[in-house]
């Protein structure tokens, strides 16, 4: 009995091996694997870096009370957002109207004695012999007193009108009342500070760079805040840049490098268009454009079968239905496309995914081809490597935002 099974055993051996021979192996290469491919496409590529900060206001001004007097009424909020010229405290001028009425009517009537057209029409009547020159003269000394009168009465008018603006304080931009020092005065003198007032006008952030980029970065370097301020994830909303991002400038680029991090602080400056509201300490997220690429040849990152350190990396081209692994040298990555600087037809077809059984020189069968397939490969994956921070896009766009908000 254990002989037979013995035998039994060794047969089952013997067609297990014969399975295996290499002849066999070459047969399951052969065995055409279904692939998904893609295609080599041409897009303007963005070499961004990102950075996120913390809004601050560019200025804040203290109004100060620029004469002595009892408070009228004043603004008692804080925080609180205010438009230029509003009107934020009024002291009492009682005194000041009263004299501004007195000197009005004496304006009027120093007005009239010194009518111009009134001396001309007597000039003219001495110039044709119509009166004397001793009546003329007279006429003439009283048309320079009135003359001299109207400009002292004039002079007194307004220095009482900018003594009466003096009473009242207005806002001098748009801006939020950070500190309101009016709220348990009743009398004030000249020079007291009365409010401080934040301008929303522009704001800046402060950035801290690695010494490596911010090398690569100048005055002129563009530089963009993302208006939903969410940042560089992968969200659609960053699509293209003149309807979801705001340009700011670069104010200042510090020579300084911190000993410890490498990093240089670079200030910009950021001027929100009306309909968008920042606010002071809100947190900011944008991105710097490095250097702009037209025409890059661009992969998914799902076509690599590996990546190596030395921008280098390797892919499954197909060519008479066999793979080819071919390394490439690859440059930028961003949002799922990768830049590739190896000269690659654009009509070999690129294997999209990688089953782990896949080999180079496997017969395969292409599940995308003819043109058309060929299209809406190229366009699923231009889709996909302009979705989340938007790292490839139209340069185009970027120089039609930066010359409508210069």
């Amino acid at each position: 009995m254990p002989k037979i099974i013995f035998l039994l055993l060794l047969q089952t051996i013997i067609v297990l091996l014969s399975n295996c021979t290499p002849q066999r192996a070459k047969s399951l290469q052969n065995v055409a694997h279904s692939v998904e491919v893609t295609y080599p496409s041409k897009q303007n590529f963005l070499d961004k870096y990102t950075f996120a900060s913390f809004l601050q206001a560019r200025q804040s001004n203290t109004v100060i009370f620029r004469t002595s007097g009892q408070i009228k009424s004043c603004l008692k909020d804080e925080s609180i957002e205010v438009k230029k010229d509003t009107v934020l405290c009024s002291l009492s001028a009682k005194i000041i109207d009263l004299n501004l009425k007195a000197v009005q009517k004496k304006l009027m009537a120093a007005r009239a004695a010194a009518n111009t057209d009134a001396f001309s029409r007597q000039q003219d009547l001495f110039n044709k012999n119509m009166i004397s020159r001793a009546k003329f003269e007279k006429i003439e000394a009283a048309y320079k007193k009135a003359l001299a009168s109207l400009a002292a009465i004039e002079a007194e008018y307004d220095l009482l009108t900018e003594t009466k603006n003096n009473h009242t304080i207005k806002a001098p931009f748009d801006g939020i009342i950070v500190k309101n020092f009016t709220q348990s005065l009743t009398v004030v003198k000249e020079g007291l500070p009365a409010f401080q007032i934040m301008d929303l006008s522009s704001y800046n952030a402060n950035i801290k760079v690695h010494n490596s980029v911010a090398n690569r970065i100048s005055p002129d370097t563009p530089v963009y805040i993302y208006k939903n301020n969410s940042g560089s994830s992968s969200s659609s909303s960053h699509s293209t840049h003149s309807t979801h991002s705001i340009a700011a400038k670069i104010k200042t680029i510090s020579q300084t490098v911190d000993p410890i991090s490498q990093a240089i602080s670079i200030q910009i400056s950021i001027s929100p268009p009306h309909e968008r509201k920042l606010k002071v300490g809100q947190l900011i997220e944008g991105y710097f454009i490095l250097r702009e690429i037209e025409n890059a040849t661009v992969l998914p990152s799902s076509c690599f079968l590996r990546r190596f350190s030395n921008q280098e990396g390797e892919i499954f081209l197909v060519r008479d239905k066999k793979l080819r692994l071919t390394r490439v040298q690859t440059g930028i990555e961003r949002e799922g496309m990768v830049e590739i600087n190896t000269l690659i037809n654009p009509k070999t077809p690129v294997v999209v995914s990688h089953a782990a059984e896949l080999q180079d020189g496997n017969t395969v069968s292409i599940t995308h081809q003819g043109k058309q397939d060929v299209q809406d490969t190229q366009d699923k994956h231009i889709r996909h490597g302009m979705q989340g921070t938007q790292k490839t896009q139209d340069i185009k766009g970027i120089k039609d935002i930066q010359d409508k908000q210069n």
